[in-house]
């Protein structure tokens, strides 16, 4: 059995741990409420732009060619959204293990998130880190989509997708990839809404289309950061748990170290006691 001394370190040690991950789960908690308000915010937007978007997608047949809807053969890229930071459970393993499956290995791949970009680097070759801020604010989408929609009309991508973890449920998360450009027809339940466009359909889809890329990307990128958080509070969590047991198992160690220790010297003091006799 260890000695008292190199418990009692332990205890100490364990118990620091212990007060720093529970720290950090109230620091993720707090994080996730803000994270939750943006996320659910910007569903709403997308949910009410997108439609209007479907809607001219699949309902118009074009006289020429319009930029945002052509197939040309060409690089790829992904935009992967991740993390900053490890300690987040399986987070940012289950993007890596996404992007390893489902993505082609000759693309481009733009991480947000410094931790998802040396996780990516180690399974792939062309790998950038985008510029975001660690908070996913509506003005990183904003740049992310002007620097992707560059790139787009320039030809240098013609292909561009985002790799990012969706809310299935609070208890169940997913990683998904969505195609960002070009547009391409789905199939929807929604009944079409006969909107009326002006000047023309073509014009009205050009219009809302920046709006469109910056909506669908602050979505991805809120939803990101939700499950981030949710995971990272889940994992210190597990981490306190962990922690508080093993100082019940030391606790317990310690205690019997004592006895042992006073026994011995019981014991040995009676001897001494005999032997004088």
């Amino acid at each position: 059995m260890q000695s008292i001394k190199d418990i009692k370190g332990r205890i100490k040690s364990v118990s620091e741990t212990a007060q720093i991950t529970r720290a950090m789960e109230l620091i993720s908690a707090s994080k996730m409420q803000k994270a939750s308000v943006r996320y659910n915010n910007s569903r709403e937007y997308f949910d009410r732009i997108r439609p209007i978007v479907l809607d001219i997608v699949n309902n118009t047949t074009f006289d020429e060619p319009v930029r945002y809807l052509s197939v040309r053969p060409g690089k790829k890229a992904y935009l992967v959204i991740g993390s900053d930071r490890g300690l987040s459970g399986d987070y940012n393993h289950s993007i890596v293990s996404f992007v390893a499956e489902h993505t082609d290995p000759d693309a481009a791949f733009l991480c947000v998130g410094a931790a998802i970009y040396t996780a990516v680097r180690s399974i792939r070759t062309d790998v950038t880190l985008a510029e975001c801020s660690s908070e996913g604010k509506l003005e990183d989408a904003r740049l992310l989509a002007a620097d992707l929609m560059c790139a787009f009309d320039e030809g240098r991508y013609t292909e561009i997708s985002v790799v990012y973890t969706s809310m299935v449920s609070k208890s169940r998360q997913s990683c998904r990839s969505l195609q960002l450009l070009p547009i391409v027809p789905e199939e929807t339940t929604d009944e079409k809404k006969n909107f009326e466009f002006a000047p023309d359909p073509k014009s009205a889809l050009e219009s809302l289309v920046p709006q469109y890329v910056i909506g669908l990307l602050y979505g991805c990128i809120t939803a990101g950061k939700y499950t981030e958080h949710l995971e990272r509070m889940r994992a210190m969590n597990a981490a306190t748990e962990n922690a508080n047991a093993l100082l019940d198992e030391l606790q317990l160690n310690y205690n019997k170290a004592r006895q042992e220790k006073i026994t011995t010297e019981l014991t040995e003091l009676s001897s001494g006691l005999i032997d004088n006799d």
